[in-house]
């Protein structure tokens, strides 16, 4: 695949508008087409997940070379549904084809992630740190604590910061003889003129996960609590069937937030794929 290269720009017309509303029409388009095979990947994905957590002693080392691949294979299959082209559960394993790519791609965005979270690490107070309750667990409880506030803020302007690069596992995905480097040059190259939009569809993305945890999540579960008088956990058959049934909205939405963000990849990249920008056919 040529590298894309940027030519001397000095009209923001030259960056036709991308419509947000498109990417999401498109995207809920492509996830009623494929909803089963997105959702069946991504079950399968949190099954392997949590199987290797469970592994005692090897099972954080094992997990540490297998879902960077995994991962990565995920992602073509949201790709492949992106673009209407036969995603399949096996697209999962192919992410293998690209193991040392995506082993080296993940491993370098949790560092950088570690090296920027250390800053919100001191003003968070670890001595109040207290570990999730499943049984007692919401979004309320966790906007509650101001470490997780801390935390969730913190993460927000390193995802501001940085997002000129998200684009760079798509890329990874579609044009895997790409180096390293090349992924986050790439990504930072396609974004230009279109950060903002991203920003906006990021945002919009993340209100439609809260709306979908206060209509199936919050505001449900703290109606039976006042009509039942049971405690406010997962505990209680009716907060029981509540719980699943969140927990089957998220992977529907999740899946479909994927395929947005899928869609204006393959929008931008059609964009910037036409002058004035150039093609250079250098080898890669």
């Amino acid at each position: 695949m040529p590298e894309l290269q940027q030519t001397e720009i000095n009209s923001e017309e030259v960056y036709p508008e991308i419509s947000i509303k498109e990417c999401l029409l498109e995207g809920w388009d492509m996830f009623k087409k494929h909803w089963m095979v997105i959702i069946g990947g991504s079950f399968l994905l949190v099954l392997l997940y949590s199987l290797l957590d469970k592994i005692p002693y090897i099972g954080i080392l094992i997990s540490m070379f297998l879902i960077s691949p995994l991962t990565a294979g995920y992602t073509l299959l949201e790709l492949n549904a992106g673009k209407d082209s036969n995603p399949s559960m096996k697209n999962i394993l192919e992410g293998f084809d690209r193991f040392g790519l995506s082993l080296a791609y993940f491993w370098t965005i949790g560092l950088v992630l570690v090296i920027c979270m250390i800053p919100i690490g001191i003003f968070m107070d670890i001595t109040t740190i207290q570990p999730i309750d499943p049984n007692h667990f919401s979004i309320i409880s966790i906007l509650s604590d101001k470490n997780n506030l801390i935390f969730i803020g913190g993460f927000l302007v390193i995802f501001f910061l940085f997002a000129k690069y998200y684009l760079s596992i798509y890329i990874l995905i579609d044009e895997p003889k790409r180096k390293l480097g090349e992924l986050f040059k790439e990504s930072k190259f396609l974004s230009v003129g279109y950060t903002l939009t991203l920003i906006k569809l990021f945002s919009i993305s993340f209100s439609v996960l809260v709306l979908k945890s206060l209509i199936f999540e919050i505001i449900p579960l703290n109606f039976v609590t006042i009509i039942t008088g049971l405690p406010e956990t997962f505990n209680s058959i009716p907060s029981m069937f509540l719980s699943i049934i969140y927990i089957s909205t998220s992977y529907i939405f999740s899946g479909y937030i994927s395929l947005v963000f899928v869609r204006f990849y393959l929008k931008l990249k059609d964009i910037k794929q036409k002058p004035p920008f150039t093609v250079t056919h250098d080898p890669i």
